[in-house]
């Protein structure tokens, strides 16, 4: 199985070194590694590019023209899955999680690929983690996504292994599996942070929504994949590690609240159905009217202006960046520990 490995970075080199660093060390070797960068302006590209070279790695910086070129000139199609080889694709601007991610996608999908591995830049990928996820994908060809246990970098703690999402209950209350399951268990959610997608799914269904940017795209994206025929498992004995790094400032800011409100509401109004889509809107703006209460008692008044600000936007169709265009330093990416998922 050749897979393609997606590594999204923006101005995070040392993160995504770090990432890359863990990948050097898997025991897969059938695999492209790609870096897509958002447009870094920290010298992220050539942090990479001297990384790979001291690694005697070959390194080949593409832009857009750069991937027409190459798509032109291979002959070989299969020579990109050398684990001697990295691939960095420079977009020149900040296309989020989701324009991010279908870059990468776009490119990899030219070449004779099997499955593509997604990953936040702050992951750590245990050296034998990608081979049991890709196992669990050859053994069953109605998996279309394969997620991991999911850990703190610096400790046991555990922070996600498996669980289902409640739609009825607002989207984002997810139902975690408790105890210390172990093998292959069934899902309807997998992190966007660490997943492994069948390449067939990608090109009957495509990747990610670029209108999102970020936050609520892999809840969407694994809620049609679903629906499309596929099911979703979490291999247990596959393990990476989080680092949590707080990539947009401080958690839980109001970028973070306006893209979770709006998104939620384009889910739940685009994907839901008959009283479902009834049942999660009245618990998901009731869930986010109790936070204003709190967050009114506790001042931290900012949050709001992110709620209030997300239901604006998605009620005038305000998609992409919207309103926090002008806010947006960083690029969020997927924290089990900034998402309303945590904890529940």
């Amino acid at each position: 199985m050749k897979i393609g490995i997606i590594v999204l970075n923006w101005n995070g080199k040392k993160d995504t070194l770090s990432c890359l660093e863990s990948l050097s060390n898997s025991d897969w070797t059938s695999r492209c590694l790609l870096v897509v960068d958002n447009g870094s302006i920290d010298g992220s590209v050539e942090a990479i590019f001297h990384w790979g070279t001291t690694q005697g790695w070959q390194v080949y910086v593409l832009d857009q023209t750069a991937i027409q070129k190459r798509q032109d000139q291979q002959k070989n199609k299969n020579s990109i899955f050398n684990p001697k080889q990295l691939f960095v694709l420079k977009l020149g601007e900040n296309r989020g999680y989701t324009g991010g991610n279908n870059a990468g996608f776009t490119w990899l999908l030219q070449y004779c690929v099997d499955a593509v591995l997604i990953l936040n830049n702050d992951i750590w990928v245990e050296p034998d983690a990608i081979r049991r996820m890709a196992d669990t994908l050859k053994q069953r060809r109605d998996v279309g996504i394969v997620g991991c246990k999911i850990m703190n970098y610096d400790n046991d703690r555990i922070q996600y292994q498996g669980g289902n999402l409640s739609y009825w209950l607002g989207v984002y209350y997810l139902r975690r599996f408790r105890g210390h399951p172990q093998g292959t268990i069934k899902v309807n959610f997998v992190p966007g942070c660490a997943m492994l997608v069948r390449a067939s799914v990608l090109r009957r269904i495509g990747g990610f929504r670029d209108d999102l940017f970020a936050y609520t795209d892999d809840i969407e994206f694994c809620h049609r994949v679903h629906n499309a025929g596929w099911i979703l498992v979490v291999n247990l004995d596959a393990v990476v590690r989080h680092r949590l790094s707080q990539a947009m400032g401080k958690r839980r800011s109001s970028i973070y609240y306006y893209f979770v409100t709006r998104n939620t509401l384009i889910f739940i109004m685009e994907e839901l159905g008959g009283i479902q889509r009834v049942v999660a809107l009245i618990m998901f703006m009731l869930a986010r009217f109790l936070q204003i209460i709190l967050w009114i008692s506790t001042g931290q008044r900012d949050r709001i202006k992110g709620v209030v600000r997300g239901i604006i936007d998605f009620a005038r169709g305000v998609r992409g960046q919207g309103w926090a265009a002008q806010h947006l330093m960083v690029l969020p990416t997927h924290k089990m520990e900034d998402s309303s998922l945590q904890g529940m």
